[in-house]
């Protein structure tokens, strides 16, 4: 009962947002009202177009380097025939060695365009669920509960809807989420989940549990029960330019969509989508006002937490005791305290390690 007054109250609060941002001309003639779930959707279709785009532009770039590589190794092969032909061993040395470089780098230059390649591909995939989410426009109804996506590329993760159902998600399906639904990551590799507003990206560790605990005006809480995490950040100050930046579609009906989005104030766009995150632990509360942070749950729940970009606060279950962790930073939570923040010293970046 307690969530269903929260979730109203949400709605109504989102509302009177949007009937102000309609009466100061904020929005284009005839058009609709912003609402959360469609505003958690668009974020992601615009962060998924950006990646699409620059993953094709880093691929033609490459293909250009390729062209360039294959004229040094065809040069090469030409230099070093001729010098097998005329028994020249000396002059083939040069040709030799430059052939062997050419090569290892035509090598390294295909292994990275096979991995934007697969990227893009994730993103088109994305691109294409979110989109028919949102071009019937009218059917946002249903979806305006949405407040995270797992990634349809996440395929051994499972969801625990709030209900009990429990989802066992497959490549090329995403599992939307709504609050009070968990994401039970897989045994391998990592899975992605897209949360506050979409303006966040959290990659969770093999055999993790995340849970949506409750989403509200000023904040989106996040319960981790195990394992590990890699949080990234937007600012929502760079929605702005994101929104500026949409150019129009084939589908008229998303470009109605997108337009209200696209005329939004900085203040408009701070209120809409400038909330806290909040990651619940075994020991504590993680208030995030950074871009990157890791939180990894140790034995016994001590959980450490390493602040990579910007500052979080950390503080008891209690809310007795309150830590400001800097930049570069890292802090261990017990049930028994939390500890002074140190410097960062080696750090497993698990999250961009190939499965």
């Amino acid at each position: 009962m307690q969530g269903r007054s929260r979730e109203l109250s949400r709605r109504f609060l989102l509302a009177g947002l949007a009937l102000a941002i309609l009466f100061s001309g904020g929005l284009p003639s005839g058009a609709q009202p912003v609402n959360s779930g469609e505003g958690f959707l668009v974020v992601v279709l615009l962060k998924t177009q950006i990646q699409i785009d620059r993953a094709k532009a880093d691929i033609e770039a490459i293909d250009l380097q390729l062209k360039a590589n294959e004229l040094i190794i065809q040069d090469a092969e030409r230099k070093l025939a001729i010098a097998l032909e005329t028994n020249n061993a000396q002059a083939g040395l040069g040709p030799g060695n430059d052939l062997r470089s050419a090569r290892a780098a035509r090598a390294k230059l295909k292994k990275t365009r096979s991995g934007l390649e697969e990227v893009r591909a994730r993103a088109e995939t994305t691109d294409a669920i979110v989109r028919n989410k949102l071009v019937p426009g009218q059917r946002l109804e249903a979806d305006s509960l949405i407040i995270g996506m797992v990634s349809p590329d996440s395929g051994n993760a499972v969801v625990l809807k709030k209900d009990g159902k429990r989802i066992a998600l497959k490549r090329g399906k995403p599992g939307f989420l709504e609050s009070g639904d968990e994401v039970l990551a897989g045994s391998a590799g990592h899975d992605e989940v897209q949360v506050l507003d979409g303006r966040g990206m959290i990659l969770l560790g093999a055999r993790s549990r995340l849970k949506v605990e409750e989403d509200n005006p000023q904040e989106q809480v996040l319960r981790i029960a195990q394992g590990k995490l890699y949080a990234a950040l937007d600012w929502p100050e760079d929605l702005e330019r994101t929104f500026r930046g949409m150019s129009e579609t084939s589908d008229e009906a998303l470009n109605v969509i997108l337009k209200k989005y696209q005329s939004l104030d900085r203040s408009e766009i701070m209120r809409l989508f400038g909330r806290n995150l909040k990651i619940l632990i075994p020991a504590g509360v993680c208030t995030l006002r950074g871009k990157r942070i890791g939180i990894e749950i140790k034995n016994e729940g001590a959980t450490e937490i390493s602040m990579f970009e910007g500052t979080g606060e950390v503080s008891d279950p209690r809310d007795e005791k309150h830590l400001l962790v800097g930049e570069n930073s890292v802090t261990v939570v017990t049930k028994d305290g939390i500890s002074e923040p140190q410097r960062i010293g080696r750090i497993d970046k698990w999250w961009e390690k190939k499965d």
